[in-house]
């Protein structure tokens, strides 16, 4: 069991009584487990309710705060995803190197949702958020340029994966979608000569 209490704070002849609560590891676990597990299922609201039922329970306890923060992060929620992974890390040190982590998924989150309502400018500005912060990951070039093919900006799509296939070379995925951004820019290019007739 541990104790939940405030510390006594002792000055005259005053008298503070201390009322501790004490909270069931075995509970707590079990709850730990449970929201970590909804988090990883992508239940993102249950994660961040057991969670929250978690913090009311031990305020001070680090992994709450982490998966709340992941489970925001996947809802693209950038600002309370960074509010809760700095509140870890400012518990315990070894969660600072998720905080970039979680920026990252958060954005990710919002340019996917970008993407969905046909707001590739907005996709095209996280995806390159994205790149500054992590400039040596494929992916990112690979997604925006799949942004850009999509607002119809061929040549900005080739630039954005010829750096995705620099950092990856050989991606047979990423090979393929060369030959066809290719083969669209050069049926654009073909209508707007036929157009210039």
């Amino acid at each position: 069991l541990l104790t939940k209490a405030k510390g006594l704070e002792i000055t005259g002849n005053k008298v503070n009584t201390c009322a501790p609560v004490f909270l069931n590891i075995g509970k707590l676990n079990t709850l730990l487990n449970a929201a970590n597990a909804s988090m990883i299922a992508g239940k993102n609201d249950d994660a961040i309710a057991k969670s929250d039922e978690l913090l009311a329970m031990a305020p001070d306890l680090p992994n709450p705060m982490v998966i709340k923060a992941v489970a925001l992060a996947n809802k693209g929620d950038l600002d309370n995803a960074v509010k809760n992974i700095e509140a870890a890390a400012a518990i315990d040190e070894q969660h600072k190197p998720k905080i970039e982590l979680v920026k990252i998924q958060a954005l990710s989150a919002q340019a996917g949702a970008s993407l969905q309502k046909k707001d590739f400018d907005a996709a095209i500005a996280k995806y390159g958020e994205i790149a500054k912060m992590k400039p040596g990951e494929a992916t990112t070039y690979y997604n925006l340029s799949l942004a850009y093919g999509n607002k119809g900006d061929y040549n900005q799509a080739l630039v954005s994966l010829e750096k995705a296939i620099a950092l990856k070379p050989g991606d047979a995925e990423f090979m393929e979608r060369k030959k066809q951004i290719e083969a669209m820019l050069d049926k654009a290019l073909n209508q707007e000569l036929k157009l210039g007739k």
